[in-house]
């Protein structure tokens, strides 16, 4: 008995948390309440994120924008000529795919997902993927776009356009959370062309979308190395290192001297010159490398400086002898060097 009670609190739970979608219905008297009022924040929130290798063998797919927070419910919109959206600011020149958490209920036909840079204007890019598709449970879902261009700085939207929902039984849920979790954007609604902020929705504040969006990200260049490539062991010798990011990303610098120490230093900015030290302990020849990183985890070439901790030159023991006896033969030969 007590083990049917258990099974039947975890589907009560379940189903609550699946029952719990929000609905935005397209008439007077809208649950939420509406501000004009604008976010504010770096938009330059620079990170490292793990990196996939793509098609262009130069740039890395890397994670630009992202706001995986969720309150565990979410939100869809009913009617016509209405959308949800989610405006965010990019990083990188370009957009190469997004990711939303989401989940179905029922038996929804399917979901658009466009981008554009003006609410009211065209789709930059978008795709259509069928309901079937989709997944029930809350879950991450990966929209390969056709590849854009974008203007860093410049506010985005990603919108969100349902087909074939019923208000009670069909429909497709946006995962999102309050509290202002990501500064460069926010949730809204688009009603015909028109874009109005998400900023209450019963207890929940400032609402965002939980979404990702990925661009291409180009590699720093090979690394600069300035220093001596002679030195002695047990002395700390200086050198300079220096890159330049395409993007102007900031970057890190790891450095390998050789002699199994490793350096990782950074973030600094392109084209910066930077002095690490470093002390040998023993004599010998040695190959310093180094790569920069910037900040979304992409790597430059490997640079390489070869340098010696030479051993000091002691005259041979015989030599000595041997000039000693001659110098005593040239002493007969000539008596002024007495």
């Amino acid at each position: 008995m007590g083990g049917k009670n258990k099974i039947r609190s975890k589907l009560i739970g379940f189903f609550v948390c699946t029952l719990l979608i929000a609905t935005v219905i397209p008439v007077t008297g809208m649950s939420y309440n509406i501000e004009n009022s604008e976010k504010k924040g770096s938009i330059f929130n620079e990170k490292q994120n793990g990196i996939t290798i793509v098609k262009n063998s130069d740039a890395v797919e890397v994670v630009d924008q992202e706001q995986n927070k969720s309150c565990g419910i979410g939100l869809y919109v009913f009617g016509e000529g209405w959308k949800l959206g989610q405006s965010f600011t990019p990083t990188l020149n370009s957009l190469t795919k997004i990711e939303l958490k989401l989940f179905k209920r029922g038996e929804p036909r399917g979901l658009t997902i466009s981008i554009r840079s003006n609410i009211s204007g065209e789709d930059l890019t978008s795709m259509y993927v069928s309901a079937d598709e989709l997944p029930r449970s809350h879950e991450w879902y990966e929209f390969d776009l056709p590849d854009i261009e974008l203007t860093p700085g410049q506010t985005y939207y990603i919108l969100w356009d349902p087909d074939g929902e019923n208000m009670g039984t069909d429909n497709i849920g946006w995962c999102f959370e309050g509290n202002n979790t990501y500064e460069q954007g926010c949730a809204g609604v688009d009603e015909d062309g028109v874009w109005s902020p998400l900023n209450e929705w019963h207890e929940y504040r400032y609402l965002d979308f939980c979404f990702k969006t990925y661009g291409l990200d180009e590699p720093p260049n090979a690394p600069h190395i300035a220093g001596p490539t002679k030195g002695k062991a047990g002395e700390e010798t200086t050198y300079t290192f220096q890159t330049v990011d395409p993007e102007e990303h900031n970057v890190y610098y790891n450095i390998s001297w050789g002699d199994g120490d490793n350096t990782f230093v950074g973030p600094y900015t392109s084209g910066e010159n930077i002095t690490v030290t470093h002390t040998w302990t023993e004599k010998g020849s040695y190959t310093i490398r180094v790569q920069a990183v910037d900040t979304y985890g992409a790597e430059s070439e490997w640079s390489e400086l070869s340098i010696t901790m030479p051993r000091n030159k002691a005259l041979p023991v015989n030599f000595l002898r041997q000039s000693k006896f001659i110098f005593s033969i040239l002493q007969h030969v000539f008596p002024w060097l007495k």
